[in-house]
């Protein structure tokens, strides 16, 4: 059960590495392993006396163990320290470059130095890198090595200078600008943006030689900008500032003048007080079209001042002259005229002789009119031609004179053509029909129609009947016409004879024999003698309203005599 034992097993082991590795040849006293067994089965070591330790710590472990399996061990540490500083070779020189298009900074490369170290493991860093984007001006570049162990190499250390070649860039340079004096002044105060510039370094610094908001005399100033970066380069532009004076000068006229026309002339004389000018640069001149004391025509003149500055620009002022013409004109009509109408036609074509008109602006200038014209028709009866004269002013006067057509020409009336007519069977009489005339007249007004002797429809007696048309117009004219009606009568009378009469002859040979008369009946009998003796003797009866009425009775006198007389 015993384990093997060492004799002589080396305490811990401190070594510097060997000049330029990273080991050191390290040697000891081995130690000597024994067993109470007296056999040692094996004997196992990590390292050997001699051996190349590296820098470090290295576990050295020797291990022996008997033919039972029994283990013992000697266990020591060496060690390896790195006293050595790490190198750092090809340092680079110092260097120079343009910044990139357009940017403030450079991208720079170069060769990194060279680090070395006897530990084969040296860590170099640096404040750059290369790729670097490196900005405008000096920028120190250090390079610095260390090993494992924190030995430093000495450092490296170089310069990078970037330089700025590029010229700052105006991008925004105001446009020419042109701008009108101030009201009532002869400067402008002028504004403006600034100019914007740019620069690759992002630092740029903009002058001028005026300022938005100076005030500038009338004419052409030159704006200058300069742009600059702190490397000195620099960038220009200009512009020009144009002012011009816009001001129009200024004039009163004086107001509107109105004045009569002097009596009997188209004209007369006005006088005004002259107006003057005044402008913010000065007036160079004051022009008018009329002048005081100028005659003027009747109307309205319009008189126009115009005042101009040094500049040349102008400003018109204007004021009316009003003429009044108060006169009116005169007119002087034709005489009253008096004449036919044309035949067939209810007017008269009159002619006359124009007005005589004047006026003192002048008898051209005179417009007339008239209710009618010369050569117009004239109706029947009596127009008034009422004449207008009218001046240019409005001014006007007027005459009258009368035509008196008159209608001396009868109506046109046609009567119908005679009528013959048979009497109604049974009866004394016949109705009849016809139309009445339609007259005509010149005047195309219908005329008043008067008739005499019956009316169509009318029952007309046997025998001549005469009826008269008469025509009227509304002057008066008359027109008559007439026909007959005749009423004929073939229509036979009846006679009804007594019956045969037979009488006994006893005792004489003859016989006095008596029968009623017979009786008698005509169409055209109006009186008629019935029951007599004889066929003058009897009642008298007239036909009245289609029968026999007896006019008289008892009593036969004057009165009844006259009705059978007017009947007959």
């Amino acid at each position: 059960n015993e384990n093997p034992t060492f004799e002589g097993c080396p305490n811990d082991i401190t070594r510097s590495a060997n000049p330029g590795k990273a080991y050191a040849i390290v040697t000891w006293n081995e130690p000597v392993a024994s067993d109470n067994s007296g056999y040692i089965a094996s004997l196992i070591k990590s390292k050997t006396s001699g051996d190349e330790i590296s820098i470090g710590q290295t576990t050295v472990t020797y291990r022996a163990e008997d033919q039972t399996g029994n283990v013992g061990t000697c266990v020591f540490v060496i060690t390896v320290t790195d006293d050595e500083d790490p190198t750092l070779s090809n340092c680079p020189s110092n260097i120079h470059r343009n910044t990139d298009a357009g940017k403030p900074y450079a991208t720079v490369t170069w060769q990194e130095p060279t680090p070395g170290d006897n530990s084969g493991l040296p860590v170099m860093t640096s404040t750059r890198s290369r790729g670097d984007q490196l900005y405008i001006g000096v920028n120190e570049v250090t390079y610095t090595v260390t090993d494992p162990s924190g030995n430093l190499a000495l450092p490296c250390s170089f310069t990078i200078t970037v330089n700025d070649s590029e010229n700052p860039i105006i991008t925004l340079c105001p446009s020419d600008i042109n701008q009108g004096t101030d009201p009532g002044t002869d400067v402008a105060e002028v504004r403006w943006d600034l100019p914007v510039a740019e620069d690759n370094s992002g630092i740029v610094s903009v002058v001028g030689n005026y300022q938005p908001g100076d005030v500038f005399d009338i004419g052409t100033t030159t704006v200058n900008y300069e742009a600059s970066d702190e490397s000195g380069h620099t960038d220009t532009c200009s512009f020009q500032i144009v002012v011009f004076d816009d001001e129009i000068p200024n004039i009163i006229c004086p107001a509107d003048i109105a004045q009569n026309s002097d009596p009997g002339k188209a004209t007369t004389e006005v006088t005004w007080n002259v107006p003057s000018g005044s402008d913010n640069t000065g007036v160079k001149s004051v022009t008018s079209d009329w002048q005081p004391g100028d005659t003027f025509p009747i109307f309205t003149t319009l008189v126009t001042y115009t005042v101009t500055d040094i500049y040349d620009n102008s400003f018109e002022c204007t004021f009316k002259v009003v003429v009044f013409d108060i006169e009116p004109p005169t007119i002087i009509c034709f005489e009253d005229k008096q004449t036919s109408t044309r035949p067939g036609l209810p007017t008269s074509i009159v002619t006359w002789s124009d007005p005589r008109v004047g006026d003192n602006s002048g008898d051209e200038n005179v417009i007339y009119i008239s209710t009618m014209s010369s050569g117009d028709a004239f109706p029947i009866g009596t127009t008034t031609i009422s004449y207008y004269a009218i001046d240019p002013s409005g001014n006007s006067a007027t005459c009258e004179f009368t035509i008196e057509v008159i209608d001396d020409e009868p109506p046109v009336i046609a009567c119908p053509t005679p009528i013959t007519v048979n009497t109604e069977p049974g009866k004394p009489d016949a109705l009849v029909e016809w139309n009445h005339p339609v007259p005509t007249d010149n005047s195309q007004q219908n005329p008043i129609l008067l008739f005499d002797g019956g009316s169509p429809g009318d029952r007309f007696g046997i025998g001549h009947n005469k009826i008269t048309y008469t025509s009227k117009d509304s002057s008066g004219n008359t027109q008559g016409c007439e026909f007959t009606i005749t009423v004929e009568d073939h229509e036979p009378p009846t006679i009804t004879c007594p019956a045969d009469i037979i009488i006994e002859a006893n005792p004489w040979p003859s016989v006095i024999v008596s029968w009623p008369y017979p009786a008698i009946t005509d169409n055209c009998a109006k009186v008629n003698i019935a029951d007599g003796p004889s066929l003058r003797e009897g009642r008298v009866e007239i036909y009245e309203n289609e029968k026999w009425t007896s006019i008289c009775g008892d009593w036969w006198d004057k009165p009844d005599a006259d009705v059978v007389c007017r009947q007959l």
